[in-house]
């Protein structure tokens, strides 16, 4: 899993491929944790993207047009590695619809996350 960084006077912030998630935003002079560093066998993430669903719902499917999708609880994006730009100043990470992303959710989306 690649991870990207940024860095101010202030904050350290380190960003996963997978999920776009931040793993670590610490401050820049005392080096503290400031996000969840997770702990086998309670919970290992750290600040997940919930896209395209927050919770799970009953029997984590719904009917659209006839046809039935599953939802992993929480949705998909936190598991798929999304492309990434870094810049000087931000981290631009980008997920599009594609034949994984039907299977759950069938309709076309570009979601971009921006951290500057």
């Amino acid at each position: 899993m690649k991870q990207y960084q940024l860095q101010n006077e202030y904050l350290i912030l380190t960003v996963s491929e997978i999920g776009a998630e931040i793993i670590s935003l610490r401050t820049a002079k005392e080096g503290k944790e400031l996000i969840w560093q997770g702990a086998p066998g309670f919970w290992s993430e750290h600040a997940p993207l919930l896209f395209p669903a927050v919770g799970d719902w009953k029997e984590n499917r719904f009917d659209y047009k006839g046809n039935i999708y599953e939802m992993p609880v929480h949705g998909f994006a936190r598991f798929r590695p999304f492309e990434i730009c870094c810049e000087e100043s931000r981290i631009i990470c980008t997920l599009r619809s594609d034949e994984q992303s039907a299977k759950y959710y069938p309709f076309s989306f570009c979601l971009t996350i921006i951290y500057t």
